[in-house]
């Protein structure tokens, strides 16, 4: 199984490539590998936004083979799924993970030493400055 937390690889986040700041993304690729690897632990470590994710793409297979097999379409997902409340408390949810986590990255310094010092533009302005 691919684990990307075993080497230091390129950053593929275009966001923390280029700004140097970290998405609301960052680290899910890393918790779906903990997830295939059962540490759960870290895997909430690497993101929490994992959970909801993995119970999301299941249900979402589970429907879909429902659908396929009896060749009814469930009609809950219209409601539910698709109405603009939810979409409205999904990306509050995510928004405030994503302030949350960042001011904790901010206090500790894990944001200027895992992700600013790890960015293109950082580099570059190094390698202008000549330093």
């Amino acid at each position: 199984v691919y684990g990307p937390d075993s080497g230091h690889g390129p950053i593929l986040c275009p966001l923390h490539a280029v700004v140097g700041l970290p998405c609301p993304a960052c680290g899910l690729t890393r918790a779906f590998c903990a997830i295939v690897r059962l540490d759960w632990k870290q895997a909430i470590a690497y993101n929490a936004l994992c959970i909801p994710l993995i119970i999301l793409f299941i249900t979402a297979t589970v429907v879909a083979f429902y659908e396929l097999a009896s060749g009814n379409t469930c009609r809950f997902y219209k409601r539910y799924l698709y109405s603009t409340p939810l979409a409205k408390a999904c990306g509050t949810l995510v928004v405030g993970y994503h302030v949350i986590r960042v001011g904790f990255w901010l206090c500790d310094g894990y944001l200027v030493v895992g992700y600013w010092k790890t960015s293109w533009t950082y580099h570059l302005y190094y390698w202008l400055a000549g330093t």
